[in-house]
Parts: structure tokens; sequence; C-alpha cells
């Protein structure tokens, strides 16, 4: 029994003695192969580059560089396990030591650690970094340039990261020479302009004192063609007021079609608007975009004209556009090239106010412009611009002094014309010949088919029109505010206009029943004259 009892107390020791020896009291995890090797250092402008061959031990972590600097301070640094050297790779360390101003000699022990605190043994070099103030030197030779619009970004790497001065000169449209500085102790780019030919861009390096300049390297430039780049764009006037509620006239050049300048003015007249593009380009192009978040609304550019300037006072016509408000984009002006700096645009509208969504300026008018996707979206052809009479569908038309529902009195400044019977018994001509023009449209013979209305039609000015909801046919349930306005636009030729009138049938009770009716408000004034075919009842999309 005693022999047994010897045994065990024995295997008993040999396990303390051992768990002691794995831990060498410090914690959990092997204190094998703790020590790093092959510890170099390289001298470097400003710095120094300490190398070495990590620990064997699966738990190594980082290790500890300390060194004492001109300042007599003690400096520690950690440097990581994956602080890899990257001409070497996994299991070899390569750690930068910044900021030395002085060339004295240094130097640095490296304690390596597992990730249980076990250390190993510290390793010693003694090194001099190279004199910091002819890191400038470097600079020039390092220097890349990529084409932009009208300019070019010119880019370097500051490799010893020491505080530079970096000066790029070049001449712009103009014939100016332009010189710009860039301070800084790392990798830098400057983006410059504008020119529009193959430019000589100079660049040198100065150490941060300013006391000595590196050798001058000279680069050529190629410039790009497209858009001009909207983040240097201002207002630097307009007309019309601003109406709040997110649509100021900054809405124009934040890059968003979907917001929407709303100018607020009511005063008659045209309205204008002049973009500082920040400095002076060649411009041969712009593009507008009309109001989106609500395309039924009224109020759109109508004759548009741009002008272009160098000084923001002494402008020149350019260029000018009749502004279809069928479409949301397909609004692009093209002109000869000119140098501007500033350009404004000018047009008259409908009503006392108008809407548009950007206004975007390029170098070149044979570049691809911002919305080239949407405006040929807009282009494909429509089911719904089928100019195809079907005798079995039902069309809205005027109700006629014939119809047993006309009683006199129901025209107000509007003139009817069946245009085209024979071939087309759905067109009709509309002229105005007042204020407040409107006549009641026939009562439906037919549940209407959907409450998308459809229509082609031709006019000779944009129009605000209206539908007045009479349910039961013209002119029950007739008053203010049971109303709904649609915009038709200025065209001599046949434009397709439709709208989803769902909500307006559920806003005003309207049903779409059999008997009832609507009255079509034509405009504001005389003189205009619509043609109109084809106008149905559609199903929802």
């Amino acid at each position: 029994m005693k022999k047994y009892i010897y045994m065990m107390m024995i295997a008993c020791a040999a396990i303390f003695a051992s768990c002691n020896d794995d831990t060498h009291g410090r914690g959990e995890g092997s204190s094998d192969n703790v020590d790093l090797s092959n510890l170099t250092a390289e001298g470097r402008i400003g710095q120094v580059v300490l190398k070495w061959q990590n620990p064997t031990n699966p738990d190594y972590y980082y290790s500890m560089v300390e060194f004492v600097n001109a300042a007599g301070e003690t400096v520690k640094q950690k440097v990581s396990v994956y602080s890899e050297d990257k001409d070497k790779g996994t299991g070899y360390t390569s750690a930068k030591i910044l900021g030395f101003e002085d060339t004295n000699n240094y130097e640095f022990i490296v304690t390596p650690y597992t990730s249980y605190g076990i250390a190993g043994k510290s390793e010693t070099v003694s090194c001099k970094p190279e004199d910091a103030q002819f890191a400038y030197k470097y600079i020039p030779e390092t220097v890349t340039v990529e084409g932009a619009v009208e300019g070019a970004v010119v880019k370097w790497v500051n490799e010893y990261e020491i505080p530079v001065t970096v000066k790029v000169s070049f001449k712009n449209l103009m014939g100016e020479t332009v010189v710009k500085e860039v301070k800084g102790n790392s990798d830098g780019s400057l983006t410059i302009g504008a020119f529009v030919d193959p430019t000589e861009v100079t660049v040198t390096a100065s150490n941060a004192a300013g006391t000595a300049t590196s050798e001058p390297v000279v680069v050529v430039a190629e410039p790009a063609k497209g858009e001009i780049p909207r983040v240097n764009y201002s207002i630097a006037d307009y007309s019309g007021g601003i109406l709040g509620g997110g649509m100021e006239i900054e809405k124009l050049i934040d890059g968003n079609w979907q917001t929407t300048w709303h100018s607020s003015t009511s005063a008659a007249g045209p309205l204008h608007f002049t973009v500082d593009l920040s400095t002076v380009y060649q411009v041969s192009m712009v593009e507008f975009v009309k109001r989106t978040d609500d395309p039924n609304a009224s109020g759109y550019p109508e004759h548009m004209e741009v002008f272009t300037s160098l000084d923001n006072s002494n402008f020149t016509k350019v260029g000018e556009h009749e502004f279809d408000a069928s479409y949301v984009f397909n609004h692009v002006v093209a002109f000869e090239p000119v140098n501007a700096r500033y350009v404004k645009v000018t047009f008259t509208h409908s009503g006392s106010w108008s809407h548009l969504a950007e206004f975007v300026a390029y170098s070149h008018k044979d570049v691809t412009t911002r919305y080239a996707e949407q405006a040929a979206a807009e282009l494909v052809p429509d089911p719904d611009d089928d100019d195809t009479y079907y005798p079995e569908t039902e069309y809205l038309r005027p109700m006629l002094p014939s119809d047993s529902w006309y009683q006199a009195g129901w025209y107000n400044n509007v003139k009817v014309t069946h245009s085209n019977p024979e071939e087309d018994p759905s067109e009709y001509t509309y002229e105005t010949t007042g204020g407040d023009s409107w006549l009641p449209l026939a009562p439906l013979e037919n549940d209407a088919a959907g409450p998308k209305l459809i229509f082609r039609y031709t006019s000779t000015g944009n129009l605000m029109c209206e539908f007045f909801w009479c349910k039961g046919g013209f002119p029950n349930n007739l008053a203010g505010g049971r109303e709904t306005p649609f915009n038709i636009s200025k065209t001599d030729k046949w434009k397709t206009f439709k709208m989803d009138m769902s909500g307006a049938w559920s806003t005003h009770g309207w049903p779409g029943k059999k008997g009832d009716g609507v009255r079509f408000d034509i405009g504001d004034g005389a003189d205009q004259k619509v043609v109109v075919k084809l106008m149905r009842w559609a199903p929802k999309d």
C-alpha cells in the first residue's frame, strides 16, 4: 500500500513541475521559441527601417521597439505580427521608425511577446537615419499625371513622410501661368485646370523651411472631354425668389435630377439664373432636366436662351432652346466652343413661376451627356403613341349642340371644330377666344376602362388644363376644389399625354361609371389652338 502512495506522490510532483516549466510563472501558453532573429536596421531619409525574423512560437503577437530620442525621451513603438515584410513575406517583419531630424546614432531594443504576455529575449541594433532635409529631392521623381475634364490630376509619393512643399505650375486656357502649392508629409494629389490641349506641367518640391528646392520635373497632361466638374459650381445670380421646403435655387446644381428649383416670383417677363463654374472653362454644351417629382405641375420654361461671360458682366448669347415640357430629359443646347466662367440662362415661362430640376455644363458638344441614357429611353416608341383609330374604343369628345344633354351657354370662350371626321372621328380642334375657356365633355356611354387618361395632341402654347369631375354628368357636382390640373406643352407635332387619375377619382368621388362626365378647361387666355384625338380612359399601368 505504501508503495502505491509513494508512486502517486511522484506522479503529482512530475505534473506540477511540468506545468511550472510551461508557464515560467507568466500565465498560460508556450514559452518555447519566443526569441526573434536576424534583426537588422537600415537608415533612410528621416527614418530607420527595422527588420527581423519572427519567433516560431505560434502565440507570437507583437514586438516592442524602444529607443531614446534626441530629446532624451524614451520612445516605445508596438509592432504587430501583421506588419509583414513585403519582400520576404510571412514570418518576417518590417517596421518604420519615423520622425528623425538628425543623423545621430540610435540604439534600438526589440523585445518579442506572445499573446499571453510571455516575453522573449531582447535584441539590440544600432543605426543612423539619413538627413531628413533631403527628403524633398525624391518627390519629383514619383510624379504621375492623369487626364481630367479640361485639366489633370497630378499625384506624388512622399515615401519618407517628411514635411515638404510641392509646387505645381501650368498655363490655363487664358494663357495665364497658374502656380499652386500643397504642403504635407504624406502622399498627395492636386487637380489642375482648365486647359483643353496637351499641357506641360512643372513640379518642384522644397523642404519644410523653404530653403532648398529640387530640380523641376516636367510632365505632359492630356485633358479629357466631358462634364465640367459640378463640385465647382455655384449660383452667382438668379431671379424669381426662392420657394422654401427643399426647392431652393441650389437644387439646380446638386447633381440630383429628382430635386427641383421652384421660382416663386409673381413678376412678368423672363426668369434667369447664372452659374459660376469657379474658373474659366471651354464650354460647348449645356443640359437641362425638367421637374420630375410632380410632372403634371404647371410652370415650365418655354423659350430658353444661353449666354456666357468671363466676368459675370459682359455676356454673349451662344444658343437657344424651345423647351418641350412633354420631355423630362432631351433638353440639350450645343454651341461653338467658348471660354467662359459664367453661364447665364434666361427663359420665358407659362404662369407666374417656373420649375427646373437640373443644369449641367460640358466641355465639348460631342460627348455623352450625364442624362443620355434617360433621354434615349424617352424616345423609345410608346404603344400609347399609336395614331390608329379603333371604332370599338369609346373616345372622349366634346358635348355638342346636337347632343340631347346639351344646353345653351355650356361653352365658355372656346370654339370647337370636328376637324377630321372621316379619317379619325375622335379628332377635335379647340380654339380659345378668351380667358377661362371651358366646355363639357359628353357623358360616358360605358364604364371607363380604367383611371389612366391618354390622348394625342398638338398645341400652340404651353397650357395648364383641368378636368372638373361631374358625377352623373355635367354640370352635376361642379364646384371649385373638384378640379385636377394637368399640363400640355407647345408642339406642332403629335405628342402623347397620359396621366394616372386614380388619385383624383378617389379624392373627388368620381367612379367613372356610365353617365359620368367632366368639364374640360383649356388654358387661361385667348388665341390658343389645341387639337386633340384618341382621348380615352385606359387601365392603370
